[in-house]
């Protein structure tokens, strides 16, 4: 068992050493020939060297200084100052990214995101975090910079350090600074290009993108360095935008994002529901009917018809921003349905009829009867968009809908009065009732418009139900189904 052991710590002990050699072979030309020579040095300064890069890459030419001085046995208070120095600003600038990287998690803690995804992201954060931060011995002084300190040399070490070239000699003709200047916009570009592709729903590599997260933190706008450029995004925007879209890393549960998106991402789908009315009401006009005699006489069928019925629409979402909130998308609904008009009953018109001749006097009423029913066309646009969501599940949504009916109603108009014949001649009785029926039919087409609020509960990943209150007094209620796009 011993030997067993042995031989796999010496495995990784030769694994380290190459790894530290690679590193070393970059910056061969800035370090001490001590530590070339003496490959037990290797996997101590690589180590070293891939921290200060991650924390903030200036750091790596203090320690490169360092060694130099302590290695060439150039000791003394110039060495001492650049120890110090570099100490200071390791513990610093630990202590700085810790402090933000807590204040990172608090602000993912308040993004409008479903739990389980924020919990997701709150554990890559966490991640990041060292659970003791080592504090290096430190004078903590404040004298300025140490003697000798070198801007474009500092900046020449970064510039290595991103472009990992085993072959740039230091040029004191060269502006380093402008160099790693824009090798810094580079690296921002690929996070800015990940970022729009993530939001476009094109194929990244995750993994990828979380481990150059860790290696630039410092790149990310408001983070715990100064004096370098940053992305226009913070990074807990850009970990809802890259880090909760469907992968490896994350259950399925967080990969089906719902009607309205819980969990922060807002995706387009296709929606298929099923509406069926409580109260549906239509207005229809008022009438005229003329008689043979060319006399006109108006009535009203009603004020509003109640039909019942369903409807089948056809819906699509398309997302206005990414995170879940207020106005984060727009749903719309194209929905047709055929209903059926039923209203029963007697209705008798307000107005007295009298058509008097030279043989005739005619006095009575005409009288409505709505006793059939005849099926018609309805189309429907429903627009709507989030207003309030109450958890993952339960979202108020605000909206109007444009309706157009086109039908027409039957009914029967008939006579009911006394006829006086005073023709003596005639073969009727001089006074006798009669009644006239006219079948008829109401033509109605109506383009309207009104408010609605909608409140939508999704019960299973790809189902929704909705109860809808429309402005001019009806309620609908409907089931849905959801393919996303």
């Amino acid at each position: 068992m011993k030997r067993v052991l042995f031989i796999l710590n010496f495995i990784m002990l030769l694994v380290v050493a190459g790894s530290g050699q690679q590193t070393l072979n970059i910056f061969k030309h800035e370090l001490p020939e001590n530590i070339l020579k003496n490959k037990l040095f290797s996997p101590e300064v690589e180590k070293n060297i891939l921290e200060y890069g991650r924390l903030d890459p200036r750091i790596i030419y203090l320690y490169l200084e360092y060694l130099h001085l302590k290695f060439d046995k150039k000791t003394g208070d110039k060495e001492n100052a650049f120890l110090w120095y570099l100490n200071d600003r390791v513990n610093e600038t630990r202590r700085l990214r810790s402090k933000w990287l807590h204040k990172v998690k608090q602000e993912i803690k308040e993004l409008d995101l479903g739990e389980k995804t924020k919990n997701r992201l709150l554990d890559y954060v966490q991640g990041l975090i060292p659970e003791r931060l080592d504090r290096l011995p430190s004078l903590n002084r404040e004298d300025g910079l140490p003697p000798g300190y070198d801007v474009n040399r500092r900046d020449y070490m970064a510039y290595l350090y991103f472009t990992q070239s085993a072959t740039e000699k230091y040029d004191a003709g060269k502006n380093y600074t402008r160099l790693a200047d824009s090798l810094y916009r580079q690296e921002i570009d690929r996070l800015a290009g990940w970022y729009e592709k993530a939001r476009e729903k094109q194929d990244i590599d995750r993994n990828k993108i979380k481990a150059a997260v860790r290696e630039k933190l410092y790149l990310f706008k408001g983070s715990y360095v100064s004096g370098l450029p940053t992305t226009p995004f913070g990074l807990p925007s850009f970990l809802s935008s890259i880090l909760i879209a469907p992968g490896d890393w994350i259950p399925f549960r967080d990969k089906v994002i719902p009607f309205f998106a819980p969990g922060g991402r807002q995706r387009s789908d296709l929606l298929i529901s099923l509406q069926i009315p409580a109260i549906n009401r239509v207005a229809v006009p008022g009438q005229t009917y003329t008689d043979a005699q060319g006399n006109s006489y108006d009535y009203d069928l009603s004020d509003e018809q109640t039909y019942a019925g369903f409807s089948v629409g056809l819906g699509y979402t398309l997302p206005l921003r990414r995170e879940k909130g207020i106005f984060s998308y727009l749903r719309s609904f194209v929905r047709i349905s055929t209903k059926q008009f039923t209203s029963t009953g007697e209705k008798v018109s307000d107005r007295i009829s009298k058509y008097i001749s030279s043989y005739y006097w005619i006095k009575g009423t005409y009288k409505v009867q709505q006793e059939k029913s005849k099926p018609f066309i309805m189309t429907q646009l429903e627009l709507s968009t989030p207003f309030f969501f109450l958890g993952d599940n339960l979202a108020l949504e605000i909206g109007g809908l444009l309706r157009y009916t086109k039908t027409g109603i039957p009914h029967r108009l008939f006579f009911d009065g006394t006829i006086i014949i005073y023709d003596p001649d005639a073969e009727l009785d001089p006074l006798y009732t009669e009644s006239r029926p006219v079948d008829l039919e109401a033509g109605v087409s109506q383009f309207m418009a009104w408010p609605l609020i909608s409140v939508k509960y999704s019960i299973l990943d790809y189902m929704l139900i909705n109860v809808d209150y429309i402005f001019n007094g009806e309620i609908q209620y409907g089931l849905g189904m959801r393919w996303p796009l």
